[in-house]
């Protein structure tokens, strides 16, 4: 098994009915024709079909450490205490898996073969790994992190990295070993249920798109139906729809022809009450944010330091944004096509959440089908490595508090424009600028 092979243009058109990885025939992209009939098909989506708010406030991320009466501060201070003994852990104990390439060797490919390569070797009869590992290649450099579950009894340290091979051993695809004490490493239940609800808020006052190319998000639906609704059964056997889609949230993009500026994304500002949603969801998960920057500086300290110095130059979102991405990408209820985010700058880290059955996390180039639950945490070269999330299901009926099922991810990442252009710039620049638009109001002028 290796991929540091010369490029193939040609792949094939098979397709295996139900297999849970997307039919290659779906991985190409739309040419200019397949997108405008597409488009010209699609009526303005009704009101029935809107991202319902959810029911009452939302959940504390401290609601695991709120049964005394303390301060929010000292709250923050044991929930990271708890997510950095777990980082410790995962570090010290959690598998390590080498390629045979190097990174630098790893060839082009296209999302076609990379699908194809995965509907042949990581269908459905192989398991998902459900345990934390690391990923790297032939130097030891990191490609993969992912932090599902492990067995807190077995403590043995691990730094000889092993085989891909070495995988899919029975331990690492199953959680009913006698003796073994599974914790999650990923993002904790009360934090998880609250990213969940903020982003819930967001969709119903700010509506997702579903990109007009299916070259990444967005996969047509099996039975023909709009491609920007999921539907669900409720308890009581009728069916409900849902738009479904994604937002780019960006603290700064550089657009074509104006390399040494920045701008807002267009899903930031494009409306006032987008601007006001797009806020108060900032505020909401500034907690969940600060956990995975502490999952970025302890797994990848040096990465750290750099996307942090370029954030707070270029950060907007300065009281709500911990930090370090300037960039999040909120995928609502869509089906996710293979693809490689070519624009990122080094590690992004995406986490899922929702009520769903599937929705595996698929990388060719490692061999590695990650069960990727919600909460679980993907840290990896996303412009480098190919990946896509197997299909999914909605589980049945309305979940507490309004909470629509299905599946949706964070993906936080940093745009290599943005951050190369930032690598200059001072603390607040961004907001002290406007991007670079106007003179730097922070200087008084005699």
């Amino acid at each position: 098994m290796s991929f540091n092979h010369k490029r193939s243009d040609s792949s094939s058109s098979e397709s295996e009915p139900g297999n849970l990885l997307a039919d290659p025939k779906f991985l190409d992209v739309e040419d200019d024709d397949a997108t405008k009939k597409r488009k010209a098909g699609l009526n303005r989506l009704e009101s029935r079909c809107a991202v319902p708010p959810i029911e009452g406030n939302l959940t504390s991320p401290f609601a695991q450490h709120k049964k005394k009466k303390l301060s929010e501060e000292i709250l923050r201070q044991r929930l990271h205490e708890q997510m950095g003994k777990h980082l410790v852990s995962f570090n010290k104990y959690a598998p390590t898996f080498r390629t045979k390439f190097r990174l630098d060797e790893l060839q082009p490919s296209t999302p076609a073969n990379m699908a194809e390569y995965a509907r042949k070797h990581l269908g459905d009869d192989v398991l998902p790994q459900v345990i934390s590992g690391k990923w790297v290649d032939a130097d030891d450099e990191p490609l993969l992190f992912y932090l599902g579950q492990r067995d807190m009894n077995d403590k043995t340290e691990k730094p000889m990295a092993e085989d891909l091979d070495a995988q899919y051993v029975p331990e690492r695809t199953s959680l009913d070993h006698p003796g073994a004490k599974y914790v999650h490493d990923g993002l904790p239940p009360a934090a998880l249920e609250r990213l969940w609800q903020a982003t819930q808020d967001l969709c119903s006052q700010l509506p997702p798109k579903i990109p007009p190319e299916l070259t990444r998000h967005g996969l047509q639906r099996q039975d023909g139906g709009d491609d920007r609704v999921m539907e669900y059964r409720m308890k009581d056997g009728s069916i409900r729809e849902e738009r479904r889609g994604v937002h780019h949230l960006v603290q700064g993009w550089v657009m074509q022809g104006h390399h040494d500026k920045l701008y807002l994304s267009a899903d930031i500002h494009e409306s006032s009450s987008g601007v006001a949603a797009t806020r108060a969801y900032y505020e909401a998960t500034k907690e969940i944010a600060g956990l995975l920057g502490l999952v970025v500086k302890t797994l990848l300290p040096e990465q750290y330091e750099k996307y942090q110095e370029a954030f707070e130059a270029g950060v907007w979102f300065a009281d709500e944004d911990p930090g370090p991405f300037l960039g999040r990408a909120v995928v609502w209820k869509l089906q996710l096509r293979m693809h490689k985010d070519k624009a990122d700058a080094g590690f992004s880290i995406s986490v899922p959440f929702g009520a769903f059955t599937g929705g595996y996390m698929i990388i060719p180039q490692l061999h590695a089908k990650l069960s990727y639950r919600p909460g679980d945490l993907c840290i990896f070269l996303s412009s480098k490595l190919y990946h896509q999330v197997s299909r999914w299901e909605p589980t049945d009926g309305m979940q507490k508090g309004g909470l629509t099922p299905g599946r949706s991810a964070h993906v936080f990442f940093f745009p290599k424009p943005t951050f190369q252009l930032l690598q200059d710039k001072p603390k607040f620049w961004g907001r002290n600028t406007a991007y670079g638009n106007v003179g730097d109001v922070s200087k008084v002028v005699g």
